[in-house]
């Protein structure tokens, strides 16, 4: 809403829904990357593990955040289709 107000742009669904997926997107890929891979699976500071649980090999799964990035995926797509919506909405009521 606040870019239409900023822009003389038109703005239909389609590039509301471009815009929302990419941010929704962006941060999916920023906690499979940064989180979970980098923190979670390669640095592993002490404080995530569970007590008595250190060393499991769960905690080096690559492939589990992988299937959740993957459920994040369509998690974004549902929720751009949603919140585009929304925001086409918004924008047609405040002409």
């Amino acid at each position: 809403v606040d870019l239409k107000r900023s822009t003389p742009m038109e703005f239909n669904f389609i590039t509301l829904f471009i815009l929302v997926f990419v941010e929704v997107f962006t941060f999916n890929l920023w906690d499979l990357l940064v989180i979970d891979w980098l923190i979670f699976n390669t640095i592993q500071p002490k404080f995530i593990f569970l007590p008595g649980t250190e060393g499991m090999a769960g905690y080096k799964d690559y492939l589990f955040h992988f299937k959740g990035f993957l459920v994040g995926i369509v998690f974004s797509l549902v929720s751009a289709l949603i919140f585009s919506g929304i925001a086409l909405i918004i924008v047609n009521a405040t002409r």
